[in-house]
């Protein structure tokens, strides 16, 4: 019962009562298996009932005289928080004079429950734990990543486009791979003689290879469908299995076992969901595997498996337990030399990625960094040494300005040291609206024409926020986010000053990248509440959603008179299309990845085709003549994403997000326990 009372009044204090449900609580509480079916378990509903009672039973005896009371509301597992300015003073306490009974015994264990919990209020922001102190181990210019320690801890492997190793101690890396490709993630087999890594192959196919640590060389073992981002590697602790994931038929990615000798893959289990694995980690001792899932884009947490041989020698895998409830993005895992502790690198305290230790059987997580010039992600802890490795990211995304016209060169318009992008102007053209991370939560603001007197008028403390866009009176700003189960959709006033309200949906609709019509009447965006992208609209006060495409759609804008809708499929999917008729007006890959917006004769879009990590042109498409120009080109590398351009209403200018300082080094901390 004590667990169940400090695991829900720790989630709450921590802002995570989305998570204090029925079938996440049997999990975590009383070590129920992963999709128990909480109608024929009662267990949580039962003990809710017997802690609801003793803690109104704390109140009305031995909690009568206390300031301070945790109370259960009937109907859920979200605790409440009462602090009494009116509780009678305490009566002189009698003098026992026979053995308590056992009820005396729970009357007296009750306060103490209650005064950890008010503890945890008072104290768990006044004596935070000092973060980890580290210090650079790599410093060349561009990437450094995944690090990776040699079994004794004296080396670590690392990719900066090809793999490199570089003892503890030594001023110089020595690079082992000489290919052309880009390679990427380095593991050391158990006796430290061998590297397997990834090899990019083609778009979306990574061929997997295992060479000699000294250089002597390499084989080509298999390879999997899967892009550098998700697809993690380690090697079993008994050298014989690699373990990486492979992305199926339905474009998920699942865990695979591979043979190290062999080559030989094989699905490590069968999976009942619709979600992604990734980034699989081995504890110590071999004897589990924690990994990655991802329901979502933005929603993903920690899970552990047991692992080991059957009789015949093939290996099993158990049931997945969860370990952590943030329904964040992670970036990367790796256990403790204790096998107590996983280190994360997790959003769960912002948008910024930083590293938590998560107890492995289940617990309160630690935050361990506090980078304030970047986020670490990838960490990495050695076998023996007692260090700790992980990759400081640092990314300058900023809005700049460009004239339509092309007679003056860009200028940055919207700046700081982190993510400003998606720029959207208002319909007068005094205002800008933009998506920032400049306070730590990825929130909407709001400037001036000339990016001037910024202000935060919508945030939603750490959930992963889309473009905004504006009302045609400029009074609203639409955009969508990301919760943990669900893509919904918010109306925030553009001052600021009242908090922004839930849009209209039905639940599971998965709304995205919403935008006004002409008259301000309805919404688009796109959803996939038919198991497929597609636009919609909805009128803004409510009322039923109208599908609006068939084969495809995802984000759109109607023109300025209302006949028409452009709208693009996605990222991935080359084109802007038009409404009525679904037909295809600009063939261009480029534009719905990097960015476009239509103005009042044409598109205006991003075409960054010849190379992504070059400054990109920005090119006007005249829907009339079907021809385009260059109108300018950004002086970095452009933002990704189909909503990082703007046009203002008279089409003097464009506004653009563009990458101005990218890169990431490799940070080691020593005496790390």
């Amino acid at each position: 019962m004590q667990r169940f009372l400090r695991f829900i009044v720790e989630r709450t204090l921590d802002g995570e009562e989305d998570c204090l449900k029925e079938s996440v609580i049997g999990v975590q509480v009383f070590d129920r298996e992963i999709g128990y079916d909480p109608k024929t378990d009662s267990i949580v509903r039962v003990e809710a009932r017997r802690l609801r009672n003793k803690l109104h039973e704390y109140q009305r005896e031995g909690g009568a005289h206390s300031r301070f009371w945790i109370t259960l509301p009937k109907g859920g597992y979200v605790p409440e928080f009462v602090w009494r300015e009116d509780a009678p003073p305490p009566e002189p306490a009698p003098v026992p004079r026979s053995r308590p009974s056992p009820k005396i015994a729970v009357l007296v264990v009750a306060p103490i429950v209650c005064a950890a919990a008010l503890w945890l209020i008072l104290s768990r922001d006044s004596q935070p734990a000092a973060p980890i102190q580290g210090r650079h181990f790599t410093s060349r210019p561009g990437y450094e990543v995944t690090p990776a320690f040699s079994p004794d801890g004296q080396t670590i492997a690392f990719a900066a486009g090809a793999i490199y190793l570089q003892r503890i101690g030594a001023d110089q890396a020595v690079r082992l791979t000489h290919s052309n490709a880009t390679e990427i993630e380095p593991v050391w087999s158990g006796d430290g003689r061998h590297i397997a890594f990834f090899r990019q192959e083609s778009a979306g196919m990574l061929g997997i290879y295992i060479a000699s640590a000294d250089g002597s060389g390499e084989r080509r073992i298999n390879s999997i469908r899967s892009t550098p981002a998700p697809a993690r590697m380690d090697w079993s602790r008994d050298g014989r299995f690699l373990v990486t994931v492979d992305r199926d038929e339905t474009s998920a990615t699942r865990l695979v076992l591979i043979s190290a000798d062999t080559g030989d893959k094989r699905k490590l289990m069968e999976p009942n969901d619709s979600g992604s694995q990734a980034c699989p980690r081995f504890s110590p001792d071999g004897s589990r595997l924690a990994f990655v899932r991802t329901l979502r884009n933005t929603v993903e947490d920690v899970y552990v498996l047991s692992f080991g041989y059957d009789r015949r020698g093939m290996a099993v895998a158990g049931s997945p337990r969860r370990i952590s409830f943030d329904n964040r993005n992670v970036y990367g895992i790796a256990w403790t030399r204790d096998g107590k502790s996983i280190i994360a690198a997790s959003r769960r305290g912002g948008t910024l990625y930083q590293l938590w230790r998560f107890p492995a059987s289940g617990g309160t997580p630690v935050k361990l960094t506090a980078a304030s010039d970047g986020e670490a992600i990838q960490p990495a802890v050695s076998p023996q040494g007692g260090r700790l490795a992980y990759v400081l990211r640092f990314t300058d995304m900023n809005i700049w300005r460009s004239a339509v016209d092309g007679q003056s060169a860009p200028q940055p318009l919207i700046a700081s040291t982190v993510y400003e992008t998606d720029p959207q102007y208002s319909p007068d053209g005094k205002r800008i609206a933009f998506r920032s991370d400049r306070s730590g939560n990825g929130a909407i603001w709001v400037s001036d024409a000339e990016g001037q007197g910024a202000i935060r008028v919508a945030d939603l403390k750490g959930l992963a926020i889309g473009r905004p866009c504006w009302s045609p009176d400029g009074q609203w700003l639409a955009f969508n986010a990301e919760t943990a189960d669900d893509a919904v959709i918010y109306l925030a006033p553009a001052d600021g000053r009242s908090p922004p309200r839930l849009f209209p949906a039905a639940p599971g609709s998965e709304n995205v990248l919403p935008a006004f019509s002409h008259d301000g009447r309805y919404l688009y965006f796109g959803s996939r509440r038919t198991g497929r992208w597609e636009l919609w609209k909805q009128p803004v006060d409510g009322g039923r959603a109208e599908q609006l495409t068939t084969l495809g759609g995802f984000s759109g804008f109607e023109s300025a008179d209302g006949k028409s809708v452009y709208y693009s499929k996605g990222p991935g999917v080359p084109g802007i299309y038009k409404l009525p008729g679904e037909e295809k007006v600009l063939d261009s890959a480029s534009a719905p990845r990097w960015g476009w917006f239509p103005g009042r004769k044409g598109i205006y879009f991003v075409d960054a085709a010849s190379n992504e990590e070059l400054p990109a042109e920005l090119r006007y498409f005249d829907l009339e003549t079907k021809t385009s120009r260059v109108i300018g080109k950004s002086t970095g590398k452009p933002a990704v994403g189909g909503t990082s351009i703007t046009v203002s209403p008279d089409e003097r200018w464009i506004a653009f997000a563009q990458v101005d300082r990218a890169g990431s080094d490799i940070i080691l901390v020593e005496n790390f326990h």
